[in-house]
């Protein structure tokens, strides 16, 4: 009964997908974060068919192969494709699948858990026209440059961002990283701040002092302007800030 208390915790508060189906592909459970981004309730999915109703034509194949993987015991491979939800709308889900067996090894279903990627592909779609002139200007740029999602967790720096911050390592090695690592704990309610504002303006801001940080917890002043990206929907979806020291 704990373990199974466990599980039914896990499955309602995780910030992941999960859904649960039988070997004919058909929904058995649902879980909360499953329903905010399908845009759906549980009972009203509740045995229906997951890849009729959810992945869109394109996909069908693709996503019955990697289930049928599964359910042959294969390992499980991470893999991406779009939804249909409600209203029309599409969702990029990047998914793990792995068999559901009982105590004689026999599979009798699968878990399929998913991650929302669409706000990370819309930016990098949106990103990709002008790649090469971007990666141009952002990487030669004189300044720090960090590009970021909406909750400051780190895509992309340039070497300035490297060197500002006196980082041993590389660009790449930031990825993921939230920018609030820079930044010391009395600061933070600025940033957010900050953050917060340019959100809601949608507009370039002014350049703002604040007090940052070098990985070896040494501080520094130095000016941030930031400003949003949007993407083909016209929604924001990420924010480049750029930051000088004050000398």
């Amino acid at each position: 009964m704990f373990g199974e208390d466990r599980y039914r915790h896990l499955f309602e508060a995780t910030g992941c997908l999960v859904v649960v189906l039988t070997k004919d592909f058909d929904i058995v459970d649902f879980n909360p974060m499953a329903e905010q981004v399908y845009g759906v309730k549980r009972n009203e999915v509740i045995g229906r068919n997951y890849i009729d109703f959810f992945v869109t034509e394109k996909n069908k194949v693709h996503v019955k192969k990697e289930f049928i993987r599964a359910i042959n015991g294969k390992k499980s491979s991470q893999y991406e494709n779009t939804l249909n939800v409600k209203k029309g709308v599409e969702k990029i889900i990047s998914w793990n699948v792995n068999a559901l067996r009982n105590p004689r090894g026999d599979v009798e279903g699968l878990i399929a858990v998913g991650q929302d990627i669409t706000s990370y592909k819309l930016l990098y779609n949106s990103l990709v026209e002008n790649e090469k002139k971007f990666r141009t200007l952002f990487h030669i740029s004189p300044s720090s440059s960090v590009l970021t999602d909406l909750d400051g967790n780190i895509l992309e720096c340039n070497e300035k961002f490297i060197e500002l911050h006196g980082i041993q390592g590389t660009t790449q090695e930031q990825i993921g990283v939230n920018v609030s690592r820079y930044f010391p704990k009395e600061e933070l309610p600025r940033l957010l701040e900050g953050m917060k504002k340019t959100f809601d303006e949608g507009v370039r801001q002014k350049p703002r002092q604040y007090t940052m940080l070098k990985v070896d917890g040494t501080s520094f002043k130095a000016e941030v302007t930031s400003y949003l990206i949007y993407g083909d929907d016209g929604e924001p979806v990420g924010r480049i800030a750029q930051a000088t020291e004050c000398t």
